[in-house]
């Protein structure tokens, strides 16, 4: 009975899906469309110092008209998102508590089986307009990015091969701060949509059903009760984020430490060092700038500066120190600060 619930859910929805289809269509068109302006083929023109331009005193309408379709792009875009949702929590409102729930409930079908074949096609509704969603905003950045190659001169064969490269050399620095590979980043951000597609409309049913509990009004209870779940939810998350984003991590023993922390599953490295040790039940404290001092010197390895104390009265000695150092640091990673003793040094 679950298929054959979750079959018309899908079957009563093809209209509204046609409709999903035909407006993303038509706002990707006006998204892709805002950027063929003067105005845009000006800056994204000259953006690599090539001849193209546009310049005028006067209000171009191109340009007015332009603006107005990038703001009614990304505005339609919160439509979409957001009229799926009121469809999804409007259908199951009145196809459970509405004029049609008498009829509903009176079908040989499980309060089970009623209740997650509505969820997977609720689901699955969620899924496609966040598919949706991904493709008119890939292809509108796409179509910004054809025409800045166009009008800069750029082969759109090179500029792919370079982003394959550029994203081949980048691999191993994503692996070391992610703690995974493009391929598990990529699986977790699917397995993230798919959690997502079922938390909506959990909410939006569990809401639905929380305001039946009143006896007046239940439409308005209904809209109070989801927003109030999710401000719960975010409240919840907050509550495992916080210990993370706070600076009082405990660490087994003192000096340079490498952590592992995690955010819902999201491992990654990070090197930290320790200012102060623990004391009693406070946590040492840390800092990710590191700093190696010695006599002369404080080497920053993080950083490419180069400074010298300004206990150093002399500017011509703070200046030829300055020269120095930045002829040593030539070829070489990290950053100096020069100290005051360096001042009497031979």
């Amino acid at each position: 009975m679950l298929a054959k619930v979750f079959r018309h859910e899908i079957k009563s929805g093809k209209k509204p899906l046609m409709f999903l289809i035909i407006f993303t269509a038509i706002i990707t068109l006006m998204g892709a469309l805002s950027f063929m302006t003067p105005m845009w083929g000006e800056i994204l023109g000259n953006m690599a110092g090539y001849g193209y331009s546009y310049t005028t005193n006067r209000i171009n309408p191109l340009n007015v008209l332009g603006i107005f379709l990038l703001i009614g792009y990304f505005m339609s875009l919160a439509a979409l998102s957001f009229g799926v949702y009121v469809y999804l929590g409007s259908r199951f409102f009145r196809t459970m508590f509405g004029k049609e729930g008498y009829l509903t409930h009176t079908l040989p079908v499980g309060v089970y089986d009623l209740f997650f074949g509505k969820l997977l096609s609720a689901a699955l509704w969620s899924g496609i307009a966040l598919l949706a969603l991904m493709i008119s905003m890939g292809t509108v950045g796409l179509a910004l990015a054809l025409r800045t190659m166009i009008l800069n001169g750029i082969n759109p064969i090179d500029a792919l091969q370079k982003l394959f490269l550029a994203l081949a050399e980048a691999e191993s620095a994503f692996r070391d701060f992610m703690g995974m590979g493009y391929l598990a980043a990529c699986l977790h951000y699917l397995a993230a949509m798919v959690v997502g597609s079922f938390v909506g409309p959990i909410f939006i049913f569990g809401a639905c059903t929380l305001g039946q509990l009143v006896k007046k009004n239940k439409v308005l209870m209904s809209v109070v009760a989801f927003f109030g779940l999710n401000m719960l939810s975010q409240y919840i998350v907050s509550l495992f984020v916080m210990p993370y984003s706070m600076n009082q991590m405990q660490f087994a023993s003192t000096g340079e430490e490498v952590g592992r922390f995690m955010l819902f599953g999201m491992w990654g490295n990070i090197l930290v060092q320790v200012l102060k040790d623990p004391i009693g039940t406070k946590g040492a404290q840390l800092t990710t700038e590191i700093s190696i001092p010695s006599r002369f010197l404080v080497f920053l390895p993080n950083s490419d500066d180069i400074g010298v104390s300004i206990k150093i009265a002399s500017e011509a000695q703070r200046q030829s120190l300055r020269d120095m150092m930045l002829g040593f640091h030539q070829g070489r990673q990290g950053g100096f600060i020069v100290r005051t003793a360096i001042e009497n040094a031979d």
